[in-house]
C-alpha cells in the first residue's frame, strides 16, 4: 500500500480517486510523505472546482498543495471575497472562473461602498491573465463595470446582478467612468446584467465595448420600467454578432441554459429570443423578430400585462421556418388562427403554452391545430387560471387527437381539466415516454378511472416509463398496485397525494416487470414522511 499510487498505471489511480471527495482527499494525504507529495498530482477533477463557505479552512497545507496544481473555478458565498482571493493568488492558483454570491462587506467598509468595491475590483484583476468567467450576484453595492471589463482582457463571460438592498445606492442614476477607456474593447461573448442599471448611462457604455458579444441577458423585476422603443434597436446596432437575447426575470435554470449556448455560430440574425414584459413592449419586438424570422430557432414570449396587442397580432402572421422551441404565455390567439399559426412553424419540436382567460374554453381548437406538428416531441400546457380558480370544466374533450403526433415523447398537463375519459384517451398516445399530470380543482378523476388508466396502459403495451401525478384526490394503494403492472413504467413521482401509504409504496417498488426496477419519489404526501426516493433497497 505504501507504493501507491506510483505502483499503478495513472488511469487506474485517477479512477480510484474519482470516488474520493475533497475532504477525504486531504485525509489521504496525511498517510505518508509519499502520499502527501504524489496524490495531489491526480486531483484534476476533484480540485478543479472549489466552493468556499464559512467553514472553509484557511491554514490547511494539504489543501493548498492541491489547489496550486488544479484549482480553476472558485465559488464564494456569503463571505468577504477579497481575503480569500488574495490567499488563492498568494499560494499560486491560476483561476479561470470566479463566482461571488452575496459578497459580505466588512463592517468598516459598509459606509464606504465605493472604496470596498475598488478593493474587490483590484483583487479580481490579479487574475487578469487567466480569468475567463466572472459572476457577481446578489451584490450589496455598485460595481465598476467599465473598469472591470477593460482590465480583464481574457474575460469572455460576465454576470453582474444586484441584491435588493443595493438598489438604494443610486444604481439607476449612476454612470460609467469612461476616462481613458473609450478606445478599449473587450472579448466578451456572454453578458448578463441587472437592468436596474440605467440603460443610457450604464448599459450602453458597456455594449459599446463588446463588438464580439453573442449572448445578452438583461434581468428585471416588477419594480423596473420597460425598455423605451429605441433601446432594443440600439442593442442590436451596437452588438452585430448578437445571437441570443433575453429580457426577463432572473431565473437560475434559464440563465444556465443561456450561458451554455454555443458562441461560435456563423451568419447573422437572432437564434434565441426570450422576452417577458408588458403588452406595449410586445409591439416593439416585432421589427427585431421580423429581421431574424428565417434563422430564429427558439422563441419565448410572456405577456406580463395580460392584455392583447396589435403588434402581437402581426407577430402571429410571421413565418419562422427554423423555429424549434416556442414558449407562449398569456398571448391571445383567435380560435380560427391556431391552425395557420402552427402551419407557419412546421419544425416545432418543443411547445410550452400558458393560455389566457379567453383561450382556455377553446383548448380543443389548440389541440386540433398542434396535431399537424409531426416533429413535436415536448408539449406543456399550464393553465394558471385552473390553478387559481379551479374553473372551466369543458376545455379538454379531444386529447386522443394528440396520437397524431407520432414523435411526442413528453406531455405535461398542469392545472387543466382532467377526467376518467381524458385519462383513457391519453393512453392512445403510443409514442409517450414521459407524462406529467396536475389536474385542476374541478377535475373529475375517480379511483375506478385511475385503475382503468393503469390497466389500459398495460393492455396497450405503453412505452411510458416516467409518470408524475400531482394532487390527484382518489389516488391510493389500489391504484399503485395497478400501476406496478405497467411493464415499462420505471419511475413514478407523487406530489400532494394524501391516501397512499408506505406499504403501498413498498409493494410498488418491489414489483419487477420487464426486468425494470421501479422507483418512486414522493413529496407533500400526508402519510409519507420524510419526502424522498423509494426503491426496492
Amino acid at each position: 500500500m505504501s507504493r501507491f499510487p506510483s505502483s499503478l498505471p495513472s488511469d487506474i489511480v485517477l479512477d480510484i480517486l474519482s470516488y474520493v471527495d475533497q475532504r477525504d482527499y486531504v485525509e489521504c494525504m496525511h498517510v505518508s510523505r509519499q502520499w502527501y507529495s504524489e496524490i495531489p498530482l491526480y486531483g484534476l477533477d476533484t480540485w478543479k472546482q472549489l466552493t468556499i463557505s464559512k467553514s472553509f479552512s484557511k491554514t490547511n497545507k494539504c489543501m493548498n498543495n492541491c489547489l496550486i496544481l488544479h484549482l480553476k473555478d472558485v465559488f464564494i458565498e456569503e463571505l468577504d471575497a477579497v481575503p480569500i482571493l488574495k490567499r488563492l493568488k498568494y499560494i499560486g492558483c491560476t483561476l479561470n472562473s470566479i463566482d461571488i454570491k452575496w459578497h459580505w462587506l466588512p463592517v468598516q467598509a459598509i459606509e464606504d461602498n465605493m472604496a470596498a468595491d475598488i478593493v474587490l475590483f483590484s483583487t479580481i484583476c490579479q487574475f487578469r491573465d487567466t480569468l475567463k468567467e466572472l459572476s457577481i450576484t446578489s451584490h450589496p453595492s455598485n460595481v465598476l463595470l467599465s473598469q472591470l471589463i477593460c482590465n480583464l482582457p481574457n474575460l469572455t463571460h460576465l454576470t453582474v446582478l444586484f441584491g435588493r438592498s443595493s438598489r438604494s445606492f443610486g444604481l439607476s442614476s449612476s454612470t460609467e467612468d469612461d476616462d481613458g477607456l473609450m478606445d478599449r474593447t473587450s472579448n466578451l461573448v456572454y453578458l448578463h446584467l441587472d437592468s436596474v442599471l440605467s440603460f443610457d448611462r450604464r448599459i450602453i457604455p458597456i455594449l459599446r465595448r463588446c463588438p464580439k458579444l453573442t449572448t445578452l441577458h438583461l434581468s428585471h423585476d416588477n419594480y423596473i420600467q420597460s425598455l423605451v422603443p429605441t433601446n432594443l434597436e440600439m442593442i442590436f446596432e451596437l452588438c452585430p454578432c448578437l445571437r441570443h437575447f433575453a429580457w426577463d426575470e432572473t431565473n437560475v435554470g434559464r440563465t444556465s441554459r443561456i450561458k451554455a449556448l454555443p458562441q461560435d455560430e456563423n451568419g447573422g440574425g437572432i437564434r434565441d429570443f426570450c422576452f417577458r414584459g408588458g403588452v406595449n413592449d410586445m409591439d416593439k419586438i416585432v421589427p427585431i423578430l421580423a429581421k431574424s424570422r428565417h434563422v430564429l430557432e427558439r422563441l419565448e414570449l410572456f405577456n406580463e400585462s395580460y392584455t392583447t396587442a396589435a403588434g402581437w397580432n402581426a407577430l402571429t402572421h410571421l413565418e419562422f421556418p427554423q423555429l424549434k422551441w416556442l414558449h407562449l404565455g398569456k398571448l391571445h390567439i383567435a380560435p380560427d388562427e391556431w391552425a395557420p399559426f402552427f402551419a407557419r412553424r412546421p419544425n416545432l419540436n418543443n411547445l410550452r403554452y400558458f393560455p389566457t382567460d379567453t383561450d382556455v374554453p377553446r383548448m380543443d381548437d389548440f389541440v386540433k391545430a398542434i396535431s399537424s406538428l409531426k416533429n413535436l416531441e415536448y408539449l406543456m400546457i399550464f393553465d394558471q387560471n385552473g390553478l387559481c380558480t379551479g374553473q372551466r370544466t369543458n376545455v379538454w374533450s379531444n386529447p386522443w387527437i394528440l396520437s397524431c403526433n407520432t414523435n411526442l415523447r413528453h406531455l405535461d398537463l398542469a392545472y387543466v381539466y382532467l377526467s376518467d375519459d381524458v385519462l383513457l384517451d391519453l393512453c392512445t398516445i403510443r409514442s409517450l415516454k414521459e407524462l406529467v399530470l396536475y389536474p385542476n380543482r374541478d377535475s373529475k378523476i375517480t379511483r375506478k378511472g385511475l385503475c382503468a388508466f393503469a390497466n389500459r396502459l398495460n393492455d396497450l403495451g405503453s412505452n411510458l416509463d416516467y409518470l408524475v401525478l400531482g394532487h390527484v384526490k382518489n389516488m391510493d394503494d389500489t391504484v399503485l398496485e395497478q400501476l406496478a403492472q405497467v411493464k415499462k413504467l420505471a419511475f413514478l413521482k407523487l406530489c400532494g397525494i394524501d391516501k397512499i401509504t408506505k406499504a403501498g409504496l413498498q409493494s410498488f417498488v418491489q414489483t419487477t416487470s420487464n426486468r425494470n426496477k421501479k422507483k418512486v419519489y414522493t413529496e407533500y404526501c400526508r402519510l409519507i414522511k420524510p419526502a424522498g426516493f423509494w426503491t426496492d433497497q
